[in-house]
């Protein structure tokens, strides 16, 4: 078996960078087992014992082979209870997509939401699926971190990309409607509850952009799709976020990283919740709604 250790310093797990394979010892009942060896690996800053609580409850439930897969945590560095949320990769083919894909009805309640099983396996199937015309798999993204243990709720869904606009692949936004209709499936919601106008109106907005990743929160309310959007430069974010019609500062986001400029090369990436309601910042992220 191999597992793919998560980078200690990554703070955006949903980006899932590339791991390397690393040996380990056979004989782990499942990933909490193996995470319970690598605890002392991230630093207590990080993950505290409530925090290590919250993750044993949930990879506890999941096979040894989702070590194989990319994984990762989520951390809030201004919460001051030192918890993370979980993110894990499924790619067609793999042991840990084929988990999921056998969950049943009583297996699957706090591991995936009820529309989870029929929508992956229709992703996997499928030769002209999003997953199989992208290429790039799909998240799943456990919110641990503002729940009792063994007590959340469904995980969000994400839609990726490769991370980068390639002609050979399909593009996320390339059929917003098709898009759409894939995220009201698996999050269990009518047809039509998410606002494709607002979506294809967001898309139209950000031209210069790519949607890098589409998904949904059921865990977190009423229908929303959340985008996140790169290829956008510091110099473009101000407008990208006026022709977005975002309700905040944008010249405040743009300040944000324009202070940062004498460090690094920097390039925006947008996390956004679009609804009828319009565009926001994704609850519980803060005010500015910049990567």
């Amino acid at each position: 078996m191999t597992c793919g250790l998560p980078p200690n310093a990554s703070i955006a797990a949903r980006d899932i960078p590339e791991v390397r394979p690393i040996p380990v010892e056979t004989g782990y009942t499942s990933l909490g087992s193996l995470l319970a060896d690598m605890q002392g690996l991230v630093p207590t800053g990080l993950i505290g014992e409530g925090g290590w609580e919250r993750v044993q409850a949930l990879t506890t439930r999941l096979p040894a082979c989702a070590a194989d897969a990319r994984f990762g945590f989520e951390f809030d560095l201004f919460d001051p209870n030192t918890t993370a949320d979980f993110c894990l990769l499924l790619m067609p083919g793999s042991p840990i997509t084929a988990f999921y894909e056998g969950q049943t009805a009583a297996t699957a309640p706090l591991l995936v939401g009820p529309g989870f099983r029929n929508f992956l396996r229709g992703q996997t199937r499928d030769a002209q699926s999003l997953l199989n015309r992208t290429g790039a798999g799909i998240i799943l993204e456990y919110d641990l971190a503002q729940t009792l243990p063994g007590q959340h709720g469904p995980p969000g869904v994400f839609m990726a990309t490769s991370g980068s606009i390639d002609g050979r692949k399909a593009r996320l936004d390339g059929d917003p409607a098709r898009l759409v209709a894939a995220l009201e499936s698996v999050a269990g919601w009518d047809p039509g509850a998410i606002d494709l106008e607002e979506v294809e109106r967001v898309r139209t907005a950000a031209a210069g952009a790519f949607v890098a990743q589409a998904g949904v929160m059921p865990g977190r309310g009423g229908p929303a799709v959340r985008l996140i959007l790169q290829g956008i430069t510091t110099d473009e974010l101000e407008e990208t976020l006026k022709r977005l019609k975002w309700s905040g500062d944008s010249s405040l986001a743009a300040a944000c990283l324009s202070d940062l400029s004498e460090f690094i090369a920097l390039r925006a990436a947008l996390s956004l919740d679009v609804s009828s309601r319009g565009v926001s910042p994704p609850p519980g992220d803060g005010d500015v709604p910049t990567h």
